[in-house]
């Protein structure tokens, strides 16, 4: 999850539209599908909320919902 305040989003005045009012924090769930490593240290590992090392998959999307399961 990316977080970005409302200074540096839409400000005080948000959207013309309305959409996203003034003051609102933006909110984005975003994967990373892969990390690439400089070389330095060893090969890149990412690991998920719990701190367990996520695993590649190749049965799907990759996605995974709010409470980790599958999409």
């Amino acid at each position: 999850m990316l977080g970005i305040p409302p200074e540096q989003g839409y400000g005080a005045e948000g959207t013309p539209d309305g959409r996203i009012p003034g003051g609102s924090t933006l909110i984005f769930k975003i994967q990373l599908l892969e990390v690439l490593s400089a070389g330095i240290g060893g090969g890149p590992k990412i690991v998920g909320a719990d701190g367990r090392a996520l695993k590649k998959r190749d049965d799907g999307p990759g996605l995974l919902g709010a409470d980790g399961k599958p999409l």
